[in-house]
């Protein structure tokens, strides 16, 4: 993982989570690309299977005495003073050991902690970090440390005179030199406020004479346990110190441990009620809201007191008391970025809380056969269903590109899977990742739905009601950014990621224009199968939605184009021509039917008036922009021999604008058009525009032998 510039010190606020998981390849992928030149750091723990013994002394003498306990490790790196020796984790607790002199001699850093790796810079040398092999190439070598290593460890140490007795008591029963020091971070936070809290309960195990020691230990263990437990943090550390003080103020190596685990148990079963509480929230400058990013929810500060204030009682009011004690996560705004981690990051100059987390489903191998079949019984066609495979893999793959055309899965039949194929695409992105939305919240006044999600998914698709709703819904399926309108929110410009999927039963479930190209629209004629089919599939998918992951790694997208139009359909014709209002559907029959004076194709407003009689009065405008959508051409005025009329083309236009304007007007004045009889010589007509220079219409006869010329 990237560190912060040239230091040891994490890039990532929630670092310590990759101690426990992977990052995924567009985690990787964001960290190489912004922080190709930083130091590069290992979390430690169950992911890495390692541990670190990091010696930070040059103390030969100190040094040969640890090895001396510890078995020989192949990977040993250096830096600006001792070594640190890698060995297998096996769930072994952190732990420091001091000299004394009361400086740190070694540590055993696990789980929550991270290495600098080589060839990482050393931030107080400038040199690069050397090691003794590549770790990647000696991993299976690194050897386990042995039981009890730690007690082994500290009694080597303390024979050799390189660690401190316990310190000797006056007669009064108090220690003689009366204080233990415990380094507490000058930054407020829970670390800080753990700190405080250790050094107040060694303060007052050091009071304590014969007599009440035993049981102070006990009540300042418990009390910091609770703290401790609510933090989620490590409880040795803790441990250790309480018991250095412990032996300090007289107590037996008995008394001690047994002390300290009574409170850990103790307490641990009562942990501080406010702490977790602080852990969940984020304070938002730009909202001035408290949001959690588990639930999405914003509460005001006055919200927030009234909802968790008991829990803490304070003058200045519960949000006052997390927030001037840094005990919240304070940032400009929240986001949503798939190629950022999750977490406090910059950007602008500001800092937000990015929200993102990718979905957890990892890739195992395995036959995904039944997924296969799945598919090609609820989506038969080839074409239609490799498409729709390459939508699903990029999603899941790429969840940072969203794809600029929405799909649309109409089933002619209730109940044949499309719903259980959503659940299974659902689980691939991340349930925390999708988004359900309707046909009445798309038309609302409120975009929230669109914001925070890589895939939004909209059943029972039914916006046929014109072609605004569907002019605006394309600029949704496109758009980088929007700015979005939440209610209680302030209006902000959100980065969109959804890539957008619909199903229904409708034929026609929306209006669109007949020159779409966001629009991917299969109608799947599957019909349901018994309901042993469905219960057996899920369970297959239940128990192999990371084999579904590793299948959907291999679609070769080589060849696809988030950016490029849907691919055409057959469905999406028949959807294009239903998708006509009633007048363009009655202009497009008369001319199919070429009525009265149509069987031209070169006609005017007038004429094609005349055609539709019984449809009603039409403006020239309304029927001009319906002869348009119909792929008809406005030659505007011309000059015939009663006058000059507008004349429009309504049909082969291509054909007719290769030609003078001459024979433009000649078809006009026929009494019956040119190709009027021709309705089986469409490809002849076309191929016409590739001659170079076509025959003049006197040429050509009206029936067999126009097919020749044209041909």
């Amino acid at each position: 993982m990237p560190l912060r510039g040239l230091t040891k010190r994490p890039f990532i606020s929630n670092w310590q989570e990759f101690c426990h998981r992977m990052p995924s390849m567009t985690e990787q992928a964001a960290w190489m690309s912004a922080h190709a030149e930083n130091n590069i750091g290992l979390p430690l723990g169950p992911q890495s299977g390692l541990c670190m013994i990091d010696i930070d002394t040059d103390d030969e003498a100190a040094i040969e005495v640890i090895k001396s306990v510890l078995p020989a490790s192949p990977w040993e790196r250096r830096g600006k003073k001792g070594m640190a020796l890698a060995y297998r984790w096996s769930g072994q607790p952190n732990f420091k050991i001091k000299g004394s002199n009361g400086s740190m001699l070694i540590e055993c850093l696990g789980a929550g902690n991270q290495i600098v790796l080589p060839p990482s810079i050393h931030p107080d040398t400038g040199l690069p970090y050397v090691a003794t092999a590549q770790l990647n190439e000696v991993l299976d070598d690194i050897p386990e440390l042995p039981a009890e290593f730690e007690a082994r460890l500290r009694a080597a140490l303390h024979a050799s005179g390189l660690t401190s007795p316990p310190r000797a008591r006056t007669a009064s029963g108090k220690v003689a030199d009366g204080s233990t020091r415990v380094d507490i971070p000058a930054e407020h936070g829970i670390a800080r406020f753990l700190a405080v809290a250790l050094q107040a309960a060694c303060n007052e195990i050091l009071t304590q004479t014969e007599g009440g020691r035993n049981t102070t230990l006990f009540g300042q263990a418990k009390d910091l346990a609770r703290h401790v437990a609510a933090a989620e943090v490590e409880w040795e550390p803790f441990a250790v110190t309480l018991a250095e003080v412990g032996l300090a103020v007289g107590l037996t190596p008995d008394e001690v441990p047994a002390s300290i685990d009574s409170g850990w148990k103790a307490g641990s079963l009562e942990p501080t009620a406010w702490i977790p509480i602080a852990a969940q929230y984020v304070y938002t400058g730009n909202q001035d809201r408290m949001f959690h990013p588990a639930s999405g929810d914003y509460l005001t500060q006055s919200g927030f007191n009234g909802m968790h204030g008991r829990v803490h009682e304070s003058r200045e009011g519960f949000s006052t008391f997390l927030m001037n004690g840094g005990f919240v996560t304070k940032v400009s705004d929240i986001t949503y970025d798939p190629m950022a981690p999750t977490g406090v990051i910059l950007g602008d100059g500001h800092s937000y809380y990015n929200i993102y987390r990718p979905s957890g489903v990892m890739p195992t191998q395995g036959e995904a056969q039944p997924f296969v079949d799945f598919l090609e019984f609820l989506v038969p066609e080839a074409a239609e269903r490799s498409h729709l495979l390459k939508v699903m893999a990029h999603t899941v793959r790429e969840p940072g590109e969203r794809i600029r055309h929405a799909t649309i899965l109409r089933t002619r039949n209730q109940g044949v899977g499309k719903s259980m194929l959503i659940d299974i695409w659902r689980q691939l992105v991340g349930g925390h990742n999708f988004r359900e939305t309707s046909s009445r919240e798309m038309q609302g006044n409120f975009e929230g739905w669109l914001k925070e999600n890589t895939l939004l998914y909209c059943p029972e698709l039914n916006i046929g009601h014109g072609l605004s709703t569907y002019n605006d819904l394309k600029e949704l399926i496109t758009a980088d950014s929007l700015m979005i309108n939440e209610k209680h929110l302030k209006p902000r410009r959100w980065q969109i990621y959804s890539t957008m999927v619909f199903t229904t039963n409708l034929a026609v479930p929306l209006l669109i224009e007949a020159d779409d190209r966001r629009i991917f629209f299969i109608d799947s004629p599957a019909v349901a199968r018994a309901p042993s089919y469905y219960a057996g599939l899920a369970n297959w998918f239940k128990a192999n939605i990371g084999t579904v992951r590793a299948y959907l790694d291999t679609v070769d997208l080589a060849d696809f184009n988030p950016w490029a139009p849907a691919p055409m359909t057959e469905a999406k014709k028949r959807l294009i021509n239903r998708s006509a209002t009633p007048l363009v559907q009655d202009v497009a029959f008369a001319i199919r039917e070429r009525r009265g004076t149509l069987d031209r194709d070169v006609v005017t407003l007038d004429e094609i008036t005349f055609a539709l009689s019984d449809h009603g009065k039409v403006s020239p405008r309304v029927l001009g922009a319906a002869l348009k959508e119909l792929g008809a051409h406005p030659l505007g005025q011309q000059r015939i021999r009663d006058g000059r009329q507008s004349l429009w083309i309504i049909r082969n236009v291509d054909l007719w604008m290769s030609w003078t304007s001459a024979e433009r007007i000649e078809e006009y004045q026929r009494r019956t058009g040119t190709f009027a009889n021709l309705d089986e010589t469409e490809v002849a007509l076309r191929l016409a525009g590739r001659l170079n220079e076509p025959e003049p219409l006197s040429a050509i006869d009206q029936q067999a032998s126009a097919i020749w010329i044209f041909a």
